[in-house]
């Protein structure tokens, strides 16, 4: 059962990583913490945690990542 949750786990990383890879190429919904953790995630085998602490902010500018 635990090697049953660990696929599922990895495949629902594996489908929300094609979905933004299919994105147009732009700063997306991600923040630049949460591309480095996904990246992590899927290449390097690191485990995927949440930051400790989010920051929130507003702008009326285009992004330009």
């Amino acid at each position: 059962m635990k090697h049953l949750k660990a696929f599922v786990a990895g495949l629902a990383l594996a489908l929300a990583a094609v979905a933004f890879i299919s994105l147009p190429a732009t700063a997306g919904p991600l923040s630049d913490f949460a591309e480095n953790a996904l990246i992590d995630a899927l290449l390097r085998g690191q485990t995927l945690t949440a930051p400790a602490t989010m920051h929130w902010g507003f702008t009326t500018d285009a992004c330009t990542d």
